[in-house]
């Protein structure tokens, strides 16, 4: 898979994210804004078949923000079952 497209000036961004918000979804650009990760590790996840589901129009992945929430949520931690688990 290639790099996505990064080449918009910041009004086209604005334009994407506003029509990506219509169906619900992120643009790639957000969720590594989100997760303070890298463009390399979400196209590394999609290589992998990691990372929430997403959907490839053109060159462009789109995530719709429910399977974010689910992706978020199976990264859970909860400190005292792991404390728990140790006892």
């Amino acid at each position: 898979m290639h790099a996505m497209n990064t080449d918009h000036t910041p009004e086209d961004l604005q334009r994407l994210r506003e029509l990506a918000a219509l169906l619900d979804c992120f643009l790639d650009e957000d969720l590594q804004a989100l997760g303070r990760i890298k463009a390399s590790t979400t196209e590394s996840w999609r290589k992998r078949g990691e990372g929430p589901p997403y959907v490839l129009l053109g060159n462009r992945a789109i995530y719709p923000r429910s399977g974010v929430r689910t992706f978020i949520a199976e990264k859970l931690k909860d400190r005292r079952r792991e404390v728990r688990s140790l006892l």
